[in-house]
């Protein structure tokens, strides 16, 4: 069984991916939910192969002479960069805690070969005279590690304002970097690494990517070696192309349909009963709410009732804020927006971007 193994929506959907390239069919992602056995799963491929044709033409790298474009999502991170500048709304930051011996000198080396090896990490995105985004590859800077030195007593307090200020400070959209590594040196045995870029660069996916080749790169200069990773084969800029070829272009323009059809009658606002005024102008600077666990016996019995029920973690915890935002509001519908990976090629899994 499919979610008993640890299946997720996430990786449902890189299911569905595979299963499209593999034997050209779309497979709907509640057909997965209601066969999630092998068994049950191949029955449904044999219902619905050959009723129509979708799988979609790999990416490949594109023409050296070919202009490099944005993708869809960076174009929209762009835009939305454009309208407000100095937020940090779209910023990903990645703390890590290092205990015992570090090598500073290997990881600002393994930090330098990243932004080599990937050149989405060295974009900046200038607007062109009629407004257009531009984006620019620019070189390495020949140190890319900032390392500040802290007391050891410094409180904890005072680290974390130093990590939420690094993590908030606005990029230059226009001149780049997009990116900020800094290290912090409590004791000889103790840092902390902060990894922060603008979500024009990476997403969820990109990231995880990074770390794992971070660690690989790092081991290998301790050991005064070349990381051993195979060459990258396909960029941001070479998805950016696909994207626009006419059999993508078709498929986004049916689903653009379908949901522009879906939600025309969505509520515009959501009427909370708040303790302050909406402002007139959005700032990004809401409370939150952080580090809330479940507890062992209730992450259990959540697990048992999506057992029974099908679903997943996500889907019910989805439908239980959903009932929350109707009960506080008072409204049958409301409009709550989640991040999607958009990866919807097998080749486009591991790029970073």
């Amino acid at each position: 069984d499919f979610f008993s193994l640890g299946g997720h929506s996430l990786s449902a959907t890189r299911l569905a991916a595979r299963i499209r390239s593999s034997f050209g069919v779309e497979l709907p992602l509640a057909s997965l939910f209601s066969s999630p056995s092998v068994a049950a799963l191949a029955r449904e491929l044999e219902g619905i192969q050959g009723a129509t044709e979708t799988s979609l033409p790999a990416p490949t790298p594109r023409r050296e002479d070919e202009r490099a474009l944005l993708s869809y999502s960076q174009e929209r991170m762009w835009f939305l960069h454009q309208l407000q500048p100095d937020s940090s709304a779209y910023h990903m930051p990645e703390a890590l805690e290092l205990t015992g011996p570090l090598d500073i000198e290997a990881l600002e080396a393994a930090l330098h070969w990243l932004v080599s090896r990937h050149t989405v990490l060295r974009l900046a995105v200038p607007a062109s005279r009629d407004g257009h985004p531009v984006p620019v590859l620019q070189p390495a800077a020949p140190r890319v590690l900032t390392v500040e030195h802290l007391e050891p007593d410094a409180s904890a307090t005072t680290l974390t304002a130093h990590l939420r200020h690094e993590a908030a400070r606005p990029f230059a959209m226009a001149e780049g970097p997009l990116y900020r590594f800094r290290l912090w040196q409590l004791t000889p045995q103790r840092h902390v690494l902060l990894l922060v870029f603008h979500h024009l660069l990476v997403d969820g996916t990109s990231l995880s990517v990074l770390l794992r080749e971070l660690a690989e790169a790092y081991l290998a200069f301790t050991q005064d070696s070349l990381p051993a990773l195979a060459p990258v084969d396909l960029s941001w800029a070479d998805v950016a192309v696909w994207q626009r070829t006419p059999r993508l272009q078709e498929r986004e323009d049916r689903q653009r349909e379908y949901w522009v059809r879906q939600l025309a009658d969505a509520p515009r606002l959501l009427q909370l009963p708040t303790d302050k005024p909406r402002p007139s102008v959005l700032t990004g600077k809401g409370g939150s709410i952080e580090g809330q666990q479940l507890s062992p016996a209730r992450t259990q019995a959540l697990r048992a009732f999506c057992r029974e029920h099908g679903v997943t973690p996500f889907m019910a915890l989805q439908a239980t804020f959903a009932g929350l935002l109707h009960r506080y509001s008072g409204q049958e519908e409301v409009c709550v927006g989640v991040p999607v990976s958009g990866r919807t090629h097998p080749a486009t899994e591991d790029v970073v971007g």
